[in-house]
This record gives C-alpha cells, structure tokens and sequence, in this order.
C-alpha cells in the first residue's frame, strides 16, 4: 500500500531501525514494512511502532497485498485475492466450466460468508 506523509515515513523508520532493517521473518536485510493489524480496520495503531514489523519484499508479498490481483466487487469494495485463491482459480475454473469473473465472484462470496 503506498500512503504519504510525514507521519507514514516517520512511522516506517521507526520501525525499520527498530528492527534493525531485518526481516523479521526469514532475517534478509529488509526496509518492507507490514502493519499487524490493518491499516483499514484499525486506524488508532496506524502509526503505533508497536503494530509494525519490518519484513523483505518476498515475505511481505506473502502476508499481505503485494503483487496480488485485484477484483472489484460492487461499486467500492476492493479484494485482493489470496494465493490459494489464485491457485484454485488456476485448477478449478475450467473444470467447472465457469467464466472467470463468475468464478471469482464465488470465490468473494465464500471468503465474506467466512
């Protein structure tokens, strides 16, 4: 997610010396930051140092949205689609003989019924 300002900035150096520029996932050097919580549901710990993690581009593409493809639902919501997700819609769509867009409807579907 691209977001500017002062504060985003100050938010992710703070974390990156914290974390020593280490991925603290795999431990590659790193400057990739990732919020714990999200930053849409909870925007109190947007700048909290405490809800961030410094992590390298592989492993932040993997928590988060990253090189994932988009699908627009509705007029506003916006889903990035999980790498299983992906992987099914690979496998599984031709053989249900779906459109991909009807079959990726599906998929938001059961992912919002949980």
């Amino acid at each position: 997610m691209k977001v500017k300002g002062k504060e985003y900035a100050e938010w992710k150096s703070r974390v990156n010396v914290r974390d020593d520029f280490k991925c603290q996932e795999c431990g590659k050097e790193a400057r990739e930051t990732h919020h714990i919580k999200s930053w849409r549901d909870f925007p109190e710990l947007r700048f909290d140092v405490e809800n961030g993690v410094t992590l390298c581009l592989d492993c932040h593409s993997k928590k988060g949205s990253i090189g994932r493809p988009k699908v627009k639902y509705g007029k506003t919501q916006i889903f990035y689609l999980s790498y299983t997700a992906i992987d099914k819609l690979k496998d599984d769509s031709h053989k249900e003989k779906k459109s991909m867009s009807a079959y990726v409807e599906d998929l938001i579907m059961e992912a919002k019924n949980g």
